[in-house]
């Protein structure tokens, strides 16, 4: 495997290793919306 070879496929797997980080970030960020609105709808129903 030639240099640049090696470069085109060291770009790639960064490149899908970044996309696919910053996708579960976005799920984490998500679900941690999710929880906490749950988590005052809950609040919520206690004082009525």
């Amino acid at each position: 495997m030639k240099e640049g070879e090696k470069m085109d496929k060291y770009k790639e797997m960064y490149l899908h290793l970044f996309n696919e980080v910053t996708t579960v970030i976005e799920k984490l960020k998500e679900a941690q919306i999710k929880c906490e609105e749950l988590f005052i709808e809950s609040e919520d129903n206690k004082t009525e």
